[in-house]
This record gives structure tokens, C-alpha cells and sequence, in this order.
């Protein structure tokens, strides 16, 4: 009898960790987010418990007016091509944090 409950507290915690692996993507993925030109990034509220990849818990709002929000950020990573971070450079997109989140790590 306690040998099933040790095999099945087993097999939980495998479930649980595999929940949370399934919710972040892996490095190189989302190094960097970018924001549309005049935008900056900022921290999205969520409920506590969510899981996800780094998009999830950001937004971008503008510069001018942070009521006004971008929509969602555009990540970046070492595993994407290159090309398409230097699109977003070209076409004006910043990595730059909203003043109220830049002593958060973002």
C-alpha cells in the first residue's frame, strides 16, 4: 500500500513539472522583445500560477500616452534567423523598457 503512494506522488510530481515545461518556450527563443516605433515594453498583470513564454507577461503600451496600448511584443532570440532581428531594427522596433518597469527584470 505505501509503495502506491509513493509510485503515484511519483508520478504527480512528474505531471506537475511537465506543466510547467510545456508553458515556457527554451533559450534562444525570446532573448529579446521588441516594441512597435514609439513604444516601450512593460509588465503585463496575469494571474498568479500562468505559465507561458516571456510574451505573455509583457505588453507594449506607447511612450507618449501608456494608456495606449501596442499590443503584444515581438520576440527575438539566438536560434531565430538573424535577418529578422535586423528587419525589426530597420523598421524602427526598440527593445527600449517603459520608465516605470526599467528597475523590474524584464
Amino acid at each position: 500500500m505505501r509503495k502506491q503512494g509513493l509510485l503515484l506522488a511519483a508520478i504527480m510530481g512528474v505531471v506537475v513539472l511537465a506543466a510547467f515545461a510545456a508553458g515556457a518556450l527554451p533559450p534562444g527563443y525570446e532573448d529579446e522583445l521588441f516594441c512597435p516605433p514609439g513604444g516601450c515594453l512593460r509588465r503585463k498583470e496575469v494571474k498568479s500560477g500562468m505559465v507561458g513564454p516571456r510574451t505573455l507577461f509583457h505588453e507594449c503600451v506607447s511612450m507618449s500616452d501608456s494608456t495606449q496600448g501596442m499590443g503584444a511584443p515581438l520576440p527575438w532570440g539566438s536560434k531565430i534567423d538573424q535577418a529578422i532581428r535586423d528587419k525589426y531594427l530597420t523598421d524602427g522596433y526598440t527593445t527600449t523598457v517603459c520608465k516605470k518597469d526599467e528597475r523590474k527584470d524584464l
